[in-house]
Formats: structure tokens, C-alpha cells, sequence
């Protein structure tokens, strides 16, 4: 079999912008994940939890992380990040013949890491939701539009966000990242 991978092209060529002190946004490219949707607490959701080392979180804006970082999107699904091909293929195996659905979407979107001092208020002038400490604390994700882009954001730690964003749609909200982050670089 052919190795297509050294075909693959980031949407954004893994450009970067700014600085740690004040805003960096910056491209991190090729990050594995799956949609995984499944039944909570059923037989079948524990042989995944117990493949991935984790409690899949129940509450949807909820994030955990045991071999991968589990994402809630809805009552019954996440998307789990860093899901490499062996642990996807060890989840398929344990739970063959079970009713769920697990479907690589790595090349569905790109992830941008937006992290500094001014990383929340840049972040502010796209994002519809509030992204203060007590409605969005560490570990919180969330869906929605940012620069009219569909996006998923998970709050990585207390100046760090990764906003996961259609591929189609990154270049646009890097631009406007970029943009909105302007001021704040030194």
C-alpha cells in the first residue's frame, strides 16, 4: 500500500503569529481525532472509557483526559483529540458487533492554539459565548461561531485555548485572529 501521508498539506502551513508573553496564535497541524457517539453509561460506552483510560464526561461542555482528550458536543458525543490510528482500532475491536460510531475526522479540521496575557480578550472580539473564568473555566469546550466560523473551543489551561475549526474556514479565521490580535503584540 502507498503511504499517502507525505502528500498531506495543512490549511494554514503551520504559520504562527505573535508572542507567549502577550498573544501567540499559531497552527498546530494534523491533529488526530474522531467523532465518537455512544449511548452514556451503557455496557458498550464503559469498554470505551476502559480503552481510553478515561470517564467520557457526561456534561455537555465537559472535557477529561486519560490516552486522549474527550470533548462532550452533545448528550452522546465527543470528539476525542489526539485518537491515534492503533487506540481507534483497539476501541473498533472491543466494541465489534456494539451499536456505536466512531469516524476519523483529522482531516476535517485544523487547530489553532491561541495562548498569552491577551489570548481570552482576543479571543472575545469573534466568539459569541462568554468566555469569562466562572462561565468558562479550564477544561470547558464549547460550539459555536467565531468570525462566522463553525469552531469548537476547548480551554486548554488558565491563557491557553485551541479552537478546532473546519479546514475550509482557517485561513479566514486566522486572518481575523491575526487581525484582532495586532494590538496586543509587542
Amino acid at each position: 500500500m502507498v503511504n499517502l501521508s507525505q502528500f498531506k498539506v495543512s490549511p494554514l502551513k503551520g504559520q504562527s503569529f505573535g508572542n507567549l508573553e502577550t498573544v501567540s496564535i499559531k497552527e498546530i497541524a494534523f491533529v488526530e481525532s474522531c467523532d465518537l457517539r455512544v449511548e452514556p453509561n451503557s455496557p458498550v460506552a464503559k469498554k470505551v472509557e476502559k480503552v481510553l483510560a478515561l470517564n467520557l464526561p457526561q456534561l455537555v461542555g465537559g472535557s477529561a483526559k486519560g490516552k486522549v482528550t474527550a470533548l462532550t458536543l452533545g448528550p452522546d458525543w465527543w470528539l476525542l483529540v489526539d485518537a491515534n490510528a492503533s487506540l481507534v482500532e483497539e476501541i473498533r475491536q472491543s466494541t465489534m458487533g456494539e451499536f456505536i460510531s466512531l469516524v476519523d475526522v483529522s482531516a476535517q479540521r485544523t487547530c489553532l492554539e491561541v495562548s498569552g496575557e491577551f489570548a481570552k480578550t482576543v479571543l472575545q472580539h469573534a466568539w459569541e459565548q462568554d468566555l469569562d473564568e466562572v462561565a468558562f473555566g479550564i477544561n470547558a469546550c464549547s460550539q459555536g461561531l467565531m468570525a462566522r466560523c463553525p469552531t469548537i473551543i476547548h480551554r486548554t489551561d488558565e491563557k491557553t485555548y485551541r479552537l478546532y475549526v473546519r479546514s475550509s474556514f482557517a485561513e479566514h479565521l486566522y486572518k481575523f485572529l491575526v487581525d484582532a490580535a495586532t494590538e496586543y503584540v509587542k
